[in-house]
């Protein structure tokens, strides 16, 4: 009875646990939209940054710091040092490059942020910085 116990504590440590309605049609947040979807793809990605609907902040997530251009056209990102994937792999700005270039940007996945235009580019291969420009291009640009 005691390891039963420790195995079902163990699973509620690290099982993500959601009351919901109906079955998600999607776990792909950038196409989510109905709730179902909605409501359980938000626990399953991390963005640049997060609004916070107490204050009405945003709050610095896989980016840990930005600043934008006086015309609030042109934003860079400083990416957070030490972040790596699942397996083990460091996230870098190729990877939020990827994610607009070939899901955000891609044709083929309808998508409401789909009409964006942004560039990027990094610091550094190391020191992750991401630069959009508004009305620049429809393709982010991998960094050198």
């Amino acid at each position: 009875m005691g390891s039963s116990l420790a195995a079902s504590r163990d699973f509620f440590d690290h099982t993500l646990v959601l009351p919901i309605a109906t079955e998600p049609k999607t776990f792909n947040v950038l196409v989510a939209q109905e709730t179902s979807s909605t409501e359980v793809a938000q626990y399953l990605f991390e963005g640049l940054t997060e609004f916070d609907p107490r204050n009405g902040e945003i709050l610095p997530r896989l980016a840990e710091s930005w600043e934008h251009s006086p015309d609030g056209l042109r934003w860079t990102f400083h990416l957070r040092k030490g972040v790596r994937w699942s397996d083990g792999q460091p996230f870098t700005a190729r990877d939020v490059v990827f994610t607009f270039n070939d899901v955000i940007f891609n044709p083929a996945i309808p998508s409401s942020a789909s009409t964006a235009r942004v560039t990027a580019t990094t610091a550094s291969r190391d020191s992750g910085a991401l630069r959009s420009e508004s009305g620049r291009s429809d393709q982010v640009m991998a960094p050198s």
